[in-house]
């Protein structure tokens, strides 16, 4: 792995480079103590593509101000996560902090619904422009990928 960064304000020096609501500082805060004290563990990953560890480091932090590496991979171009929290801790950042960080909201229910609801009126306004749903009104049924 090259460890120069792609520039220097990508080290990890702990300030988000978004501006974060009251919510997202909270799951921020909540997350770096977790690292802290063990609760969070990271590991260093391959490239999911490929699986070569060749890659050169591009950022020590995410948005956030998360300490998760971003490389590329040398071998084939993917660009991912190379250090990250390891399945359990991932597993738990998923459902007790992300979508506070993320989307800076602590009723998941009602507004992943509402952006469901928003990205459906935009797809059918799509299909229709495309004229695709003409004369199938009542029987076509779409699957487009999840969420």
């Amino acid at each position: 792995m090259t460890a120069e960064l792609l520039s220097r304000r990508f080290a990890n020096d702990g300030v988000p480079a978004i501006s974060m609501t009251a919510v997202q500082e909270e799951a921020r805060r909540e997350i770096l103590a977790k690292l802290r004290n063990g609760v969070y563990r990271m590991v260093a990953v391959p490239c999911q593509a490929c699986g070569s560890e060749t890659r050169k480091l591009l950022a020590e932090k995410d948005s956030a101000g998360i300490p998760i590496d971003t490389s590329i991979c040398l071998s084939c171009g993917l660009v991912y996560a190379s250090r990250r929290f390891d399945d359990r801790s991932l597993a738990e950042f998923y459902r007790d902090e992300n979508l506070r960080l993320d989307r800076g909201v602590t009723a998941a229910e009602e507004f992943l619904f509402n952006l469901e609801i928003e990205k459906g009126e935009k797809l059918f306004a799509f299909l229709n422009e495309q004229g695709w749903l003409e004369g199938r009104q009542g029987g076509l049924v779409t699957e487009i990928g999840c969420g």
